[in-house]
């Protein structure tokens, strides 16, 4: 599991270090604060860093992942005001073993020091739906030099991997069960297709409402073990296109995965999303809260991490829901403000 990270002049980050738990990692903060960018980079790392064959190089996935102008992984690089030469430094820690890459303005190639042993694959849920974009997308993408970033053919790789043999287990059959009944069935694909199958038949997945098909995605890589003990998840806003009423179900869903040794790291903007995992998660559970913010003293986005929501400072998504209940409280009172 992923344990620390540090990271210098990468994107919005001026000088940045983070300590993860076992269990989930929530980043929060306002838009541009590089809440995204941090999933992207923890992610690429340790796709790249699996012990397989025909892998994409470091310095490759991170370019495939975040689609830099030309490929150019100099475009990351935090770049002082005035001009000069910069060079992002990263530095990310697997239990007890350290990759380092650097690379800067200058450069044409990357550094990279160390490495993992028995990482397994990631898994990266994007904002965007991608079951209903399945059909064709890997050969196309195979054979143009496309602009998507490289996360949505990946998860369609995984949405294609077979179904395990045999039932799951005690707690997995469970937590499908609850899928089960809040999307009104079960995925199964035929082809490059995919359907929601349930008493009334099939219904092709692309009729499914899009918030529903991210939790059917979720229990096909439940099914066909791309989520498994070892392995992380990273899941971009797992609120989107979600009503709020369902963050319950999403909430249950990411500490049953945590309980079932899945690390996961989130991010969001949902106060929903957030209280379901302080309200749900059992006491001997690990959750961490990171807020990304920004100041006009200090260079590039800080964070500061919190063991509980009432501790997360900022907290703009609670900022937000006292400005409305003042501003209603204000109006009823025949307030001018």
């Amino acid at each position: 599991m992923f344990t620390s990270l540090k990271a210098k002049k990468f994107t919005a980050f001026d000088n940045l270090e983070i300590q993860f738990v076992r269990g989930i990692n929530v980043f929060v903060g306002a838009n541009a604060t590089g809440k995204t960018h941090l999933l992207k980079l923890i992610y690429a790392l340790q796709f790249a860093s699996q012990n397989k064959k025909d892998l994409p190089t470091i310095e490759q996935k991170l370019a495939r992942v975040f689609r830099p102008s030309e490929g150019q992984l100099s475009r990351l690089v935090r770049r002082r005001s005035g001009g000069g030469r910069d060079k992002a430094e990263v530095q990310v820690t697997w239990g007890d073993e350290v990759l380092q890459i650097s690379f800067g303005t200058g450069a044409k190639e990357a550094t990279v020091k160390g490495a993992w042993h028995q990482v397994s694959t990631p898994v990266y849920i994007p904002v965007k739906e991608m079951l209903s974009m399945a059909p064709g997308f890997r050969s196309i993408y195979s054979k143009y030099d496309t602009q998507f970033e490289e996360i949505y053919a990946d998860i369609i790789d995984l949405a294609y991997v077979p179904l395990l043999k045999g039932p799951p287990d005690g707690d997995r059959q469970a937590l499908l069960e609850v899928i089960r009944k809040v999307v009104d069935g079960r995925v199964v694909g035929e082809g490059e297709n995919f359907f929601l199958k349930n008493g009334s038949g099939k219904l092709e997945i692309t009729l499914v409402a899009e918030g529903m098909r991210k939790l059917a995605l979720l229990s096909l890589l439940i099914q066909n073990g791309s989520l498994q003990s070892g392995t992380t998840l990273f899941w971009d806003e797992p609120e989107a296109n979600l009503n709020p009423s369902m963050m319950q179900h999403v909430a249950r869903a990411l500490l049953t995965l945590s309980k079932l040794g899945v690390q996961v790291f989130a991010s969001t903007h949902s106060y929903s999303f957030l209280k379901e995992i302080e309200l749900q998660r059992e006491p001997d559970q690990d959750a961490r809260y990171f807020s990304l913010f920004t100041c006009k003293d200090q260079e590039g986005v800080q964070v500061k991490p919190a063991e509980n929501y009432a501790a997360i400072e900022p907290n703009l998504i609670a900022d937000e829901y006292t400005r409305i209940y003042e501003l209603e409280l204000d109006k009823s009172l025949g307030g001018t403000r």
